[in-house]
């Protein structure tokens, strides 16, 4: 119902400024002494009058009322006794809204308070929702001129049913002004307005104190690491009858000694080590050889054999005639960095040297897992004719790793 009269006085008038959408009107309970509505403007509704002991009565549309004064207003919905009002006098509705006992009262801000600007606080209110056209949906304003023109602060906002409620409210940037308001508007689900309420009084909203950083700042920071360099370098021994660049070994070695034994005249020993490099050196390392000198006694030496570092060739045995004796080397490595890098493989022998020279080279780091990358075997022969001069036989002969960056 639009709006229930219970007992009205004789010769009351309601006026509906607008009918639209809706059908029943005006309850009227106990009308003894009648009622008249007035309808201003009708658009496509059944509008009508029922009497609680008589039928619906149709309503009676008339022109709007002139040179009557309105001594009370309804301005929103609700049951209206008007048993007490005097004869004669109008009571308005604002238009297209539909009767609800739904209702509503705002909490906070109520009138008092002082908000900053930017600050937040939570604006309260108060609902009932009647279940027969229940609340679904508020809408939030704010006024700072005492109700003469409202800011939305959200609207369509969900708030359904009956209890306290709290929207978080950020203030706005506003001149300073100490006559704001809040009003809330609650919605049916049609989106009509069945109730609303405002601040009892006048709040403040202050300027803001504060300070507000940069709108913008630059900053930057190092991001450091350390990764200590790491160099690990290996000699292994290696059994007899092991294979080191096809050739066979016949002695064993141990990781700091190279013995080839005793010669009973013309013979042949080979030995070997194996070399395992570890490194994050990050251009790799290279493995290089050299002698202290000649494999010499206190009265003759041996001489190197005939081939090279840089052109290493395939074993030869001793001449005689005064050479009586080769010692040399071999590496399994492929991929030397000088040179030819695979110019040892095929069983090619270089004789020693004072000066350096390359025996196992890799280009990146490094676990020593790998031949050619990380490690080799290093392959050693003697060889004597019966004719080399008795003594015992020896030299140094100087392994160095040396990482790359």
């Amino acid at each position: 119902y639009g709006v229930i009269f219970d007992n009205p006085p004789a010769g009351t008038i309601f006026e509906y400024n607008t009918i639209s959408g809706f059908d029943t009107g005006v309850l009227g309970q106990n009308i003894v002494n009648g009622l008249t509505l007035q309808y201003n403007n009708i658009d496509a509704v059944n509008y009508y009058v029922q009497n609680n002991s008589t039928p619906f009565q149709a309503g009676t549309c008339g022109g709007v009322v002139s040179g009557t004064s309105i001594d009370a207003c309804i301005n929103t919905w609700g049951a209206y006794p008007v048993s007490d009002a005097p004869a004669g006098k109008i009571y308005k509705n604002p238009g297209n809204i539909w009767y609800s006992n739904s209702g509503i009262t705002v909490t906070s801000p109520n009138g008092g308070e002082d908000w900053e600007e930017y600050s937040h606080h939570n604006i309260t209110w108060d609902q009932f929702s009647d279940p027969g056209n229940p609340t679904t949906m508020v809408d939030l304003y704010y006024s700072v001129n005492d109700g003469g023109s409202w800011v939305s602060i959200e609207n369509d906002l969900s708030r359904p049913g009956t209890g306290s409620m709290t929207y978080d409210w950020t203030i706005p940037d506003v001149a300073p002004t100490a006559l704001a308001l809040i009003r809330v508007d609650l919605n049916n689900s049609s989106g009509t307005v069945i109730g609303l309420d405002q601040s009892n009084d006048n709040f403040t909203i202050s300027e803001f104190s504060g300070t507000f950083p940069p709108q913008q700042q630059s900053a930057g920071t190092t991001v450091t690491a350390s990764v200590p360099s790491t160099l690990t370098f290996t000699i292994s021994p290696v059994s007899s009858g092991q294979t080191v660049n096809a050739a066979t070994t016949t002695i064993n070695t141990d990781s700091t000694n190279v013995n080839f034994g005793t010669f009973s005249g013309s013979a042949t020993s080979i030995g070997a080590h194996d070399l395992t490099v570890h490194t994050n050196a990050t251009d790799g390392f290279v493995v290089t050889l050299q002698a202290s000198g000649n494999l010499a006694s206190a009265a003759d030496y041996i001489s190197y054999f005939t081939g090279t570092n840089t052109a290493p060739t395939t074993w030869i045995s001793p001449p005689g005639s005064g050479t009586e004796g080769y010692w040399g080397y071999t590496t399994d490595d492929s991929t030397l960095g000088t040179g030819t890098p695979a110019r040892f493989i095929a069983n090619k022998w270089a004789g020693p040297s004072t000066s350096p020279f390359e025996i196992l080279y890799h280009n990146d780091v490094t676990d020593g897992s790998d031949t050619g990358t990380g490690a080799t075997r290093l392959g050693y022969q003697l060889e004597l004719t019966g004719l080399q001069s008795a003594g015992v036989y020896s030299t140094d002969l100087i392994l160095i790793c040396t990482a790359t960056y």
